[in-house]
């Protein structure tokens, strides 16, 4: 009888740990223009040993062509504005993602939200996990019409230069989008590094990043304007007040680990409000 309740609890104590380890986020420009093709990706964290079934199901809103463009290891279906993604083993990877299209089919589309969930098992007990939404803007696209009157050839030539300029600011207004960068270098010292995060920002003025970091890893920040550090086992959480926009903040620290025999596995999340809303964004690595 103590053998089945120390199963039971060792059970439940790995699926709560299994639950604790995992994480799922959509990302996707915020600003797009109406019928441009754009990558939404859905990034994973998990437990290596975590290797049972799993579903990940997205919801589209209506008016868009879906195309799948990575899958991973999974079954891609798109069924009644639902993406699926299916595996009957789940990847064996710790970090992975999955990627596929999405194109406006109307002009007319102001916004769009996405968010979804995962399913997956783990000892044998279901366990689901939602994402945030992501909300994307669309900017209509303007035709450009060359002008053909009984005008001077040079004064014809400058509507179509002006209307060309227009239709220009419109696609790189919708460019001007929030991200976040890691690059890891490796220092002359054995087992060191230098991460440095690049913040790309242009309307926003404060900021949280959140880096999950690996065992084992000695960390250390350097000083940063208008920006301050905490580390707790296993996470660094950079706090960035009074940021002005249209500017590039760089933040760095090092992570120094002698017996490390790879490159540091790090992920994190650039967190801002925007509209009243919290967004989320994964900090891709170079």
């Amino acid at each position: 009888m103590r053998h089945l309740i120390l199963l039971a609890l060792i059970s439940v104590a790995t699926s709560l740990f299994a639950q604790k380890q995992i994480t799922v986020n959509i990302s996707a420009q915020e600003t797009s223009v109406n019928s441009q093709v754009f990558n939404v990706k859905c990034n994973f964290t998990k437990p290596k040993f975590m290797t049972s079934y799993a579903v990940f199901s997205v919801k589209i809103p209506g008016g868009f062509s879906v195309k799948e463009k990575y899958s991973n290891v999974a079954n891609f279906e798109y069924k009644n504005n639902i993406v699926k993604y299916t595996w009957i083993r789940f990847a064996t990877s710790e970090n992975f993602n999955v990627i596929f299209e999405l194109t406006p089919l109307k002009n007319e589309i102001k916004e769009a939200e996405i968010s979804g969930s995962l399913m997956y098992l783990a000892q044998n007990k279901k366990g689901i996990i939602n994402t945030d939404t992501v909300v994307i803007n669309f900017v209509k696209t303007k035709e450009v019409k060359i002008v053909k009157k009984t005008i001077k050839k040079e004064e014809e030539k400058t509507v179509v230069v002006e209307q060309q300029k227009k239709t220009v600011e419109i696609v790189n207004a919708s460019n001007k989008i929030i991200y976040c960068n890691r690059e890891i270098k490796k220092t002359s010292n054995k087992g060191e590094y230098t991460i440095t995060l690049t913040l790309n920002n242009n309307s926003i003025g404060a900021f949280k990043i959140y880096e999950s970091l690996p065992q084992g890893f000695t960390f250390k920040s350097e000083k940063t304007d208008n920006c301050s550090c905490s580390h707790k086992t296993g996470v660094a959480e950079f706090n960035l007040k009074n940021i002005s926009t249209q500017s590039v903040v760089k933040i760095k620290y090092t992570l120094l680990n002698e017996n490390a025999a790879n490159k540091p596995a790090i992920s994190g999340q650039l967190i801002y409000i925007k509209d009243n809303k919290v967004v989320r964004k994964i900090i891709m690595s170079k």
